[in-house]
Parts: C-alpha cells; sequence; structure tokens
C-alpha cells in the first residue's frame, strides 16, 4: 500500500514538472495527439553570418511601402531567436544597403554576399501583401506570398541559390474575413508578419506537428 502511494506520489510530481497541459489532458479521460517531427527543408543556417534582403513587386510597395523593412526585421528578429549561433545583419542597414543599390536584385547572389560580408544571403521575394480582400475594402483578410532563396558563400557556385521554396500564409485562415470594425490596418499586419516569419523559420529548424 505504501509503495503505490509513493508511486502515485512520484508520477504525479513528475506530471506537474512537465507542465499543467498532460495533467489536463490525463482529468480529462485523453491522451495528448501523437506528434511527429518535421526536419528542416536547410539546415545550413547555423552558426553562420546571414543577411536577410527583402524584395517587392510594384504594388506591394505602393500600398504598403514600409513592408519590405517590416518583413526583413520579423524574419530576421525569429532567425536570431531560433536558429542556433547564427549571426543576422542589421534589418535597418540592409534597407540601407538596398535604397543605395536600388539595382542590387540585378547583381548576382555571389557579388552580393563579398559586398555584404556574410556566409548566407536569404532572398525574401514578396509577391503579394494584403491586408483585404482584392475588391473588397468592407472585410479584412491577410495574405503574404514570397519565395525565399539562400545562396551560401562557400557553394561551389555561390551565384545558384543552395534551397530556394515558397510561403504563403493567411489570417484568418480559411479564407474567413473579418469585419472592417473588428480590427485594423496594423493588427492585421502584425499577425500576418508573425505567421509569416514563422513559416520561414521552420524551414530552417524543422518544427513538431499533430500526426
Amino acid at each position: 500500500m505504501q509503495r503505490t502511494m509513493v508511486s502515485c506520489l512520484l508520477v504525479t510530481v513528475l506530471l506537474s514538472l512537465a507542465g499543467c497541459q498532460p495533467l489536463g489532458w490525463i482529468a480529462n479521460g485523453v491522451m495528448p495527439p501523437p506528434t511527429e517531427k518535421i526536419a528542416p527543408q536547410y539546415s545550413g543556417l547555423a552558426n553562420k553570418s546571414v543577411a536577410v534582403l527583402v524584395a517587392a513587386d510594384e504594388r506591394t510597395l505602393y500600398l504598403y511601402p514600409g513592408a519590405p523593412l517590416a518583413v526583413g526585421q520579423s524574419v530576421s528578429s525569429q532567425l536570431a531567436a531560433s536558429v542556433p549561433g547564427v549571426r543576422i545583419a542589421d534589418p535597418h542597414k540592409m534597407q540601407q544597403f538596398q535604397e543605395n543599390n536600388p539595382y542590387w536584385s540585378t547583381l548576382p547572389n555571389g557579388d552580393l554576399l563579398k559586398r555584404l560580408g556574410t556566409e548566407r544571403l536569404v532572398i525574401i521575394d514578396i509577391s503579394e501583401y494584403s491586408t483585404h480582400e482584392p475588391g473588397n475594402a468592407h472585410e479584412w483578410q491577410g495574405r503574404v506570398s514570397a519565395n525565399v532563396g539562400v545562396a551560401a558563400a562557400d557553394a561551389a557556385n555561390p551565384n545558384d541559390f543552395a534551397f530556394s521554396a515558397p510561403v504563403h500564409v493567411e489570417y484568418p485562415e480559411n479564407n474567413h474575413g473579418i469585419g472592417v470594425l473588428k480590427s485594423d490596418d496594423e493588427s492585421m499586419q502584425t499577425v500576418m508578419l508573425k505567421n509569416f516569419s514563422r513559416d520561414v523559420v521552420r524551414m530552417f529548424t524543422g518544427y513538431e506537428r499533430e500526426r
């Protein structure tokens, strides 16, 4: 009897140390859903110096001129917090470089890497950035679409992308818009940027998801 009580107490303590959620699952008579580890698509940013440059289409630049810097800051911040040993170039200095070199996007990746003095270059090419459904000013529907490419200074050909993949996020998801009186442009962009940066960083760190 004494051994049983000690065992039960030990289990309770271990679950408490693990957090309240497992206790909640057990209290409700169910177990946590199984998860699976999704491997990173590219792991070559760890312990490297990295510059993030953001390009955008003309419509985005006209309607949201601050979008490139906002995307660069958000992604840079999340990379710095999530990728082991990464050293991220100052987003404001990257914006200044782009302003001083308006035709930077026509330069080979290898030249950009040399001029920026980094080991990796992340280029985010935005093709869609919007807080509203096109033609519908009465409903908020955030969308960010971009292609994310990585160039490596130590690659056999630094001009080629060592990794490239599209990223698309929507907020709210499943095309369920938000009434225009229930949000504002700044709030929409804050969540859009958070979700976009999350998905970009996941490509370099991996993540867990429910099966």
